[in-house]
């Protein structure tokens, strides 16, 4: 895949989204909304806000059951990867 400057992709396992909440499991639905209520902070507080909700949706419900791993990576600058 190629990035652009300022472009970033974020990969992630499936126990960030197979959590139980209220509604069921947040799902990728709900994952990708909780990544749009988050997507103005900065990369590294924007990954560890993301395991955060995910997590504190699933704590009253006995938390999240399956491995999470997420990884961002970014291009800072002419087919320079960073991350």
């Amino acid at each position: 895949m190629a990035l652009s400057d300022g472009d970033g992709v974020v990969l992630f396992t499936d126990g960030l989204y197979e959590g139980p909440t209220s509604q069921g499991r947040l799902g990728e639905e709900g994952l990708l909304r909780l990544a749009a209520r988050l997507a103005h902070l900065e990369t590294q507080t924007f990954v560890d806000a993301l395991v955060h909700g995910a997590s504190a949706l699933a704590a009253p419900f006995g938390g999240l059951r399956d491995d999470v791993a997420v990884l961002h990576l970014a291009c800072e600058g002419p087919g320079v990867p960073a991350g």
